[in-house]
């Protein structure tokens, strides 16, 4: 999928981004019966037609997918053949943030995108092991201490459970620190409710992090006025430098904070360009026979107010190479760079 920088944001009258605000523009179609296979696909085609917020990011012709795929449902004998009929029509529109789940929990992405981590789990956990890791959350996030006096944090899924307090109390507990590491390398999203508070522990004043948009009428271009979405300052804020690890497994949430934290002047971004693709705030619709699918309804804009995030990500500060061979070795490059550089910030 290539950048979209132009042809810029179209504004309409200000409304809030279908997510932020909940409303529901249009009436969905009418289900029928619960083996109502064609009342079942005209949902998933016009909820994307009048809710998807990514038709700026796609050639596709989605009145010629409608023309296409409507005549094939008629072959449907089950739910199972109506989601591969869904799933072979979403793919139209190259979007890996897409998602089909079935009455089971597993999940199908019409558009699956292949990438290169910048990070090895096992090779992680031994750095961190002998430097001493402690779980605030047992394997969602905790700390290690590098060096005696470099606190580090590990982020491994971003959850509403995330109490920020307990950052604040692990820099309370070094207070010669000279950097603070953050890696979320290994946390591919998940909830964002935690990830605003946590910046604001080394952050000083009020920041737009980036901006949502989102549909507000029935046209494919037809977008609300970009939404601020802030990152708060506190008194008695971290006021060292702060590393920030990324890689191109970052996606939702995590992408949303490595471009967030971009935007702090005392933030450095470590490592790799994130996931470089649509990255949406998404709801999960429901169909009768148990499958429900993803609807990307709001997408991001960076803090300039013009520059999509899909399709660019976020680029790192300072670039560093971290190949399988590394990993074979047992050697985790991007963290010791990040290491040596709040080692350095001391000096």
């Amino acid at each position: 999928m290539r950048p979209v920088q132009g042809p810029g944001i179209c504004l309409m009258a200000a409304c809030m981004v279908l997510t932020v605000q909940g409303c529901n523009l249009f009436e969905p179609a009418d289900l029928g019966t619960h083996d109502d296979y064609s009342a079942e696909f005209e949902l998933v085609w016009q909820t994307f037609d009048r809710h998807y917020a990514g038709f700026i990011f796609t050639d596709a012709d989605w009145s010629a997918a409608h023309e296409y795929y409507s005549a094939l449902v008629d072959t449907v004998t089950s739910q199972d053949g109506l989601a591969a009929i869904l799933a072979d029509m979403l793919s139209l529109l190259q979007d890996p943030s897409i998602y089909l789940q079935s009455p089971e929990g597993a999940i199908t992405f019409p558009f699956p995108l292949e990438i290169e981590p910048n990070c090895d789990e096992g090779v992680l956990m031994g750095y961190l092991e002998q430097a001493g890791l402690h779980w605030f959350i047992p394997d969602v996030w905790g700390y290690a201490v590098f060096q005696d006096s470099i606190p580090y944090v590990v982020i491994l899924a971003w959850t509403g459970g995330m109490y920020p307090q307990d950052l604040s109390d692990l820099l309370d507990d070094y207070p010669d620190a000279p950097a603070l590491i953050i890696d979320e390398r290994l946390a591919p999203g998940g909830n964002q409710l935690g990830m605003r508070q946590i910046a604001m522990r080394f952050n000083d004043r009020k920041r737009v992090g980036f901006y949502t948009v989102g549909r507000n009428g029935p046209g494919h271009g037809d977008l609300c006025d970009p939404i601020p979405y802030y990152v708060y300052g506190m008194s008695g804020y971290f006021d060292k430098p702060v590393a920030v690890i990324i890689g191109e497994a970052d996606k939702g949430t995590s992408q949303r904070f490595a471009a967030m934290c971009g935007e702090i002047p005392s933030v450095t971004l470590i490592g790799d360009t994130t996931w470089a693709y649509a990255d949406f705030f998404s709801s999960l619709q429901a169909l009768p026979g148990g499958w429900s699918y993803s609807l990307p309804d709001s997408t991001v804009v960076l803090a300039d107010s013009s520059t999509w995030l899909n399709g660019l990500g976020v680029a790192p500060d300072i670039y560093v190479e971290a190949t399988e061979e590394d990993f074979a070795q047992g050697v985790d490059p991007v963290l010791e760079y990040a290491v040596d550089w709040a080692a350095s910030q001391g000096r």
